[in-house]
């Protein structure tokens, strides 16, 4: 388990850094709305189940799915709108 976080053959992963400094980027690969929104929840619960600082950056629509389908659990977690974050997911890991 990294940083609480299982391993599944439907998880990409970006780890730089190492110990408790580390950073770790998990793609999910989905097939729809509700796959996307059970996987991200999945492993939101995972890393708080494991005490890790969680930030999930979706796109608006996306987000507000999954604040709902968190419930309480919401509030412990950073939703940050993608689409406000930057026009290049891809430069948001660094």
């Amino acid at each position: 388990m990294v940083l609480g976080v299982r391993t599944s053959e439907n998880i990409g992963r970006h780890r730089r850094g190492s110990g408790d400094a580390a950073l770790e980027h998990a793609a999910l690969f989905y097939d729809g709305d509700d796959d996307l929104i059970s996987g991200v929840v999945d492993r939101v619960r995972d890393g708080l189940e494991a005490q890790d600082t969680v930030v999930v950056a979706l796109p608006l629509p996306h987000l507000e799915a999954v604040r709902d389908a968190l419930g309480g659990d919401a509030g412990a977690i950073v939703l940050q709108d993608v689409q406000r974050l930057g026009r290049n997911p891809a430069r948001l890991v660094p």
